[in-house]
């Protein structure tokens, strides 16, 4: 059985607005470097929005030498948890940004946000879809009230290499 496709009304005052988004945006594109364009690509850790470039931080932040200007024109972050901390990572990068461009917040939500459900495999081990729609749903509602804008999930690809490290967040080779 073949599914509707919507239907869009056409309103003329929003095709206006939407108008100058897509011009605003061309005329901000325009105006950046290609060094701001790039950044516009880069995924980092919220470490690096909520401590200072110079800050002590354990792991790798040290060795990538980034410097205050690449650090204000980032595009996104993982890596924070709850929307106070959302907040706080969005206002100072936004001090930060010569452009004022928000910044993306994303997280893994495998298996949960706040609240853990089971991995993924085990979900479709269960063959109970109402309970996996469950699920997703809840973790989805708790991520965007943590502020979260894109989560990495659900994971689609089938895992038939036990080699690889994530099988567990396929909900394996049957399809529920």
């Amino acid at each position: 059985m073949r599914r509707a496709l919507p239907v869009f009304v056409r309103n003329k005052e929003n095709d206006k607005k939407t108008a100058m988004k897509k011009m605003n945006i061309r005329k901000l594109i325009k105006q950046m470097t290609t060094q701001q364009k790039l950044a516009q690509l880069t995924q980092l850790n919220a470490v690096y929005i909520q401590a200072g470039i110079n800050d002590t931080v354990t792991g790798p932040k040290g060795t990538l030498s980034l410097t205050d200007e690449q650090l204000a024109c980032i595009g996104s972050v993982l890596n924070f948890e709850g929307a106070e901390n959302a907040k706080a990572i969005q206002k100072a990068h936004l001090e930060r940004d010569p452009l004022r461009i928000p910044l993306l917040l994303m997280q893994d939500v495998i298996h949960g946000c706040r609240t853990i459900y089971p991995v993924p495999l085990a979900l479709g081990a269960s063959f109970d879809t109402e309970i996996a729609e469950e699920c997703s749903r809840m973790a989805a509602r708790e991520a965007a009230a943590a502020g979260i804008h894109v989560v990495f999930a659900p994971m689609v690809d089938l895992a038939r290499d036990p080699r690889w490290g994530r099988c567990m967040e396929t909900t394996g080779e049957i399809r529920i």
